[in-house]
């Protein structure tokens, strides 16, 4: 199933993204971070991702569907 999500960042504009709901979170982050879509200061692997609806911290070694993620949900990258 395709998700529907919103990516914020500090420093730059949020923007919407679709991904498949089994795709590996960290998947994401390096093709999004590959494509200057997102800023990283640090190994990639040391990201932060933050689900604003659960509140809570991501594994990024886990899919969008391991992490609970549904489509609407907004993903704050620090």
């Amino acid at each position: 199933m395709m998700l529907t999500l919103t990516i914020e960042q500090n420093n730059r504009e949020a923007f919407d993204i679709q991904v498949p709901s089994e795709q590996r979170i960290g998947d994401t982050i390096q093709v999004l971070y590959e494509n200057n879509l997102i800023d990283m200061a640090q190994d990639i692997k040391e990201s932060i991702v933050w689900s604003v609806r659960e509140h809570i911290q991501l594994n990024l070694e886990y899919s969008y569907e391991q992490n609970r993620i549904y489509t609407a949900d907004i993903l704050k990258i620090c």
